[in-house]
């Protein structure tokens, strides 16, 4: 579909920032085709349901001009949407449409967090959710085991700028534990189990077995791949979607580790059910079970890579490229811009904690860096066993 940049086109706009706000949400927004105008109802693709503009303002620093409505073309915001964050697409009711959505890259650090005064735990609460809608790039979450709120972010310098914000502006005091790398895992190996579910303890008891193939392959945005395999009904249909939401929640815990699973496929090829005792609880612990036995001494940790770039006077080049070396880096290329020189590298975020203050040193603080996620590799074994073992 496409759709013209023109005011007489159906209206279509992309919200690219949101700022929360004590009195309601400010967010920024592009107009592609369409006029955008207030007291007006536009439809969010993503949740499916309409949102009214309020007030629409031109943004000049921080001073807000009142305008009332925008064109093709122009960049305003919005006071006072409910349900509407970065990223989403927002268009006529009458001619729905989905722009490209904005890709955002998994958190690599994380850290746990807690208010200083227990009397601050609902506040802390309220002022992370607000900044997890003003950066898509920030998480959080409660670790179930315990209890601990766990944030996330793309290395240390964003979580620290979080810190320091929540202080700042919110003036609520927290304790922060030491950074921890979000490392993932995938299976070694494909691997074929069956998983028997097997409970009698006086009438009707519980039954189901299933033959499950797991094969490491790279799915869709990492995810978990179900496939039906079953052939001459040896697992009812109504059963094998089950086995399906099993599986998968075994993917998403995390198994003994706890990391993330990435690009994991599971065929369900074969299987056994009882007249009385089979039922769609059994299928569904069978299915988690098979993800348990696929994915005992049989997984290989995953760790992001950062591309870092290091900007240095030529004369500490030599020192700092050493550096990256001995934190498993590899130098792919130097440029030099005037009298600097400009060093490239991939580097584990593992070995990039307090880079900053090492580089100020190495450089009399003349030197600088920048790095973002690159992609995920195996953690090599010998670091693997010292993460395994909790010293790493």
């Amino acid at each position: 579909m496409i759709r013209k940049r023109a005011p007489e086109e159906p209206l279509c706009l992309m919200a690219f920032k949101t700022i929360a706000e004590s009195t309601g949400d400010l967010t920024f927004v592009r107009i592609y085709s369409g006029t955008l105008k207030k007291s007006t109802n536009v439809l969010n693709t993503r949740t499916g349901k309409t949102e009214r503009v309020g007030r629409i303002v031109r943004m000049f620093a921080n001073k807000r001009e009142p305008l009332d409505e925008l064109q093709a073309g122009d960049i305003g915001a919005i006071i006072g949407l409910k349900n509407t964050y970065t990223g989403d697409t927002l268009c006529d009711e009458e001619n729905p449409i989905q722009l490209t959505k904005i890709v955002f890259p998994d958190a690599v650090i994380s850290m746990s967090l807690e208010p200083k005064k227990s009397s601050d735990r609902d506040k802390l609460g309220e002022v992370i959710s607000r900044m997890m809608r003003e950066d898509p790039t920030f998480r959080a979450q409660t670790n179930e085991a315990t209890g601990q709120l766990i944030i996330s972010g793309m290395g240390e310098l964003h979580l620290e700028v979080i810190t320091n914000r929540i202080l700042s502006e919110h003036k609520c005091e927290v304790v922060t534990g030491k950074p921890k790398v979000a490392y993932k895992q995938r299976l070694r190996k494909a691997i074929e189990t069956e998983a028997r579910y097997i409970r009698q303890s006086g009438g009707r008891g519980q039954y189901a077995v299933i033959t499950v193939r797991f094969e490491p392959v790279a799915t869709k945005d990492g995810d978990f791949e179900f496939v039906d395999g079953i052939k001459g009904g040896t697992v009812p249909r109504e059963y094998i979607p089950k086995v399906g939401n099993g599986l998968e929640e075994g993917f998403k815990g995390g198994g003994q580790l706890g990391y993330p699973f990435v690009n994991i496929r599971a065929t369900l090829t074969d299987g056994k059910y009882h007249e009385v005792d089979s039922s769609e609880m059994a299928f569904h612990a069978a299915g988690l079970l098979a993800f348990r036995q696929a994915a005992e001494n049989n997984v290989t940790l995953l760790e992001p890579i950062m591309k870092v770039e290091v900007r240095v006077p030529e004369e500490f080049m030599g020192a700092v490229v050493g550096d990256l070396n001995s934190r498993r880096g590899e130098v792919e290329e130097v440029d030099s811009i005037g009298n600097q020189r400009v060093i490239r590298a991939k580097v584990p975020i593992a070995e990039m904690f307090a880079y900053s203050s090492s580089l100020r040193g190495a450089t009399q603080g003349r030197g600088n860096y920048a790095m973002e996620l690159w992609e995920y590799r195996d953690v090599p074994n010998s670091i693997a066993e010292k993460v395994l073992k909790g010293e790493a």
